[in-house]
């Protein structure tokens, strides 16, 4: 099997012809009176094949994007001269009113929802029907002057250039006020009564300890505070001045999509649950449902399907996702039962 990959990765001209041959032999198949037909055929065998990671060069592309507009032209040219001889005005009134209607209502659609470029191109592609303007919208980007990340919407802040700015952080602080010492973390983390603060970790003399609601806090201990940023910087010297401690924030933070699926946090708002047992430690930066982002509040109510990107320790995050559903991690792999159904 590896040296049948390897070849065709070597050789793509084979891989482009065993794409025709098994799309031609699937469109062949019949259940019943049913068949997909060869184009279909042809798109699933492409899609199967293309999972072998197989460079096809640009050149190719373009050559045959161009055959598809050649045979287009060739099909519907004759008929197209041949009607502006009987009818010349009509088809050309359609044409302009289809033209101008289907552009302007694409791009008012994809203003109001939103949509980038490329989601754009699709929405107009399905407008017209027509997947050449997948084709030219493509063309049109890889002719831009600006960097592959810019083409493929990876490059939100520029090349090379990230966000300095941090929504949550872990710092060190001793605790030295009076009113905060023998109290147990639960007490101390209940304490904000509009925001959400944890302890992570607690340092006492030369031992680091995992934090537990039930831990009591003790006079000049280093505790590890999870918190937004601005909450460090409003409110963190309260507990004690920040310290340096390596050791004690060296805690692996995980950011991690997670796909709402249980029935138990259906309906219910984010300030309910942020006060489950499940939810200590996490933050939730980001909600999306139906592929948009919706605004955060306390009383957003959850629904079934939505993406929550979570972040927090590791341990916690992962915790938080075995309640709230399934982790939707990046993957370069495909689910190919889902993508062959789909189409």
């Amino acid at each position: 099997m590896d040296y049948v990959v390897r070849a065709l990765r070597e050789n793509p001209e084979l891989a482009v012809f065993l794409t025709l041959a098994v799309g031609f032999l699937i469109g062949r198949l019949k259940i019943g009176s049913f068949s997909l037909g060869t184009v279909v055929g042809t798109l699933l065998a492409g899609v199967l094949i293309g999972q072998l990671n197989i460079k096809v060069p640009g050149t190719v592309k373009s050559i045959f994007f161009l055959l598809f507009l050649f045979t287009t032209g060739y099909k519907v040219g004759p008929q197209f001269f041949r009607g502006l001889k009987r009818d010349a005005v009509p088809q050309v009134a359609l044409t302009v009113v289809l033209c101008t209607t289907c552009l302007l209502t694409g791009f008012a659609f994809a203003k109001i929802l939103g949509y980038d470029i490329g989601t754009a191109a699709g929405l107009l592609a399905g407008a017209f029907s027509e997947s050449t303007v997948i084709g030219t919208a493509g063309d049109a980007i890889q002719r831009l002057a600006i960097s592959e990340a810019e083409k493929t919407g990876s490059a939100e802040l520029g090349l090379g250039v990230m966000s300095a700015a941090r929504h949550f952080d872990i710092r060190a602080y001793r605790v030295t006020n009076p009113s905060l010492v023998n109290k147990t973390v639960g007490e101390l983390e209940a304490l904000p009564k509009d925001t959400r603060v944890f302890v992570v970790r607690i340092r006492r003399g030369g031992e680091i300890v995992e934090a537990t609601p039930t831990s009591v806090i003790r006079q000049d201990d280093v505790v590890a505070i999870a918190a937004k940023q601005e909450i460090h910087v409003e409110r963190g010297t309260k507990i004690g001045p920040e310290v340096d401690d390596k050791a004690l924030l060296d805690i692996p933070v995980e950011t991690l999509d997670v796909v709402e699926t249980q029935r138990a946090f259906i309906g219910k708002s984010l300030a309910e649950v942020a006060q489950l047992e499940s939810a200590r430690g996490v933050f939730l930066r980001k909600l999306i449902r139906g592929g948009q982002e919706i605004p955060i509040s306390a009383g957003t109510r959850i629904d079934r399907g939505d993406v929550l990107r979570l972040i927090g320790p590791k341990p916690e995050v992962e915790r938080a996702v075995k309640e709230l559903g399934y982790p939707d991690r990046p993957t370069t792999a495909t689910d190919m039962i889902f993508v062959g159904t789909g189409i």
